[in-house]
């Protein structure tokens, strides 16, 4: 299954050379990398979800999530 996902994403340009070397190498770090990326987002988002479920939005806080959800995307 991950073979597939992969081989699809790197088609498409998604992934890179990098990536490949990585998930040949040590696929156990990349799935360990992944999992934490994930955890990481989804504890984003819901403090996001629960930002927009006030009646005072605090844009600021917004503003901050977005930059750690684009900082931890591009590391």
């Amino acid at each position: 299954m991950f073979g597939c996902v992969f081989s699809c994403h790197y088609l498409q340009g998604v992934v890179n050379d990098r990536f490949a070397e990585l998930i040949s190498g040590e696929p156990d770090y990349v799935v360990k990398l992944i999992e934490g990326y994930l955890a990481d987002i989804e504890m984003i988002l819901f403090e996001l979800s629960r930002n927009g479920e006030s009646s005072k939005i605090d844009f600021s806080m917004v503003a901050s999530l977005a930059h750690e959800i684009e900082d931890k995307s591009a590391s």
